[in-house]
């Protein structure tokens, strides 16, 4: 599937993801996550997909910003369809995550992977 500009429609602003709160993040990363899973089989169609990765790299380095952001993103993200039936990160997300301030991502993203286990130990 590509990135059409309806889905791209949909998505929160940036100055959403950038300012609103943990619920309100949840929801945004549930528009997000899917569109990082398309991919194109178009080859002609690479200057629009090229435009439409830039759009949500800005929206998910933007989300993925600020604490909120960053545990509604990752709250989404582990428990959803698409990251759990691949081991593949999206290379948006792996852009998004290196240029992130690593001083607030790093503690969420260990928490994230930590608390889950603990509680099905």
């Amino acid at each position: 599937a590509t990135i059409s500009s309806s889905s791209l429609g949909s998505l929160p602003s940036t100055s959403q993801v950038a300012a609103d709160d943990f619920m309100k993040q949840l929801g945004h990363a549930s528009q997000i996550i899917p569109l990082l899973y398309t991919q194109n089989p178009d080859q002609n169609e690479n200057q629009i997909i090229q435009i439409n990765n830039d759009i949500l790299s800005e929206i998910l380095a933007k989300q993925l910003s600020h604490s909120d952001g960053i545990r509604g993103f990752f709250a989404v993200y582990l428990t959803s369809p698409e990251s759990l039936t691949t081991e593949e990160v999206p290379p948006i997300l792996a852009e998004a995550v290196r240029g992130a301030d690593e001083e607030i991502f790093v503690p969420l993203a260990c928490m994230n992977v930590l608390m889950p286990t603990a509680m099905t130990s």
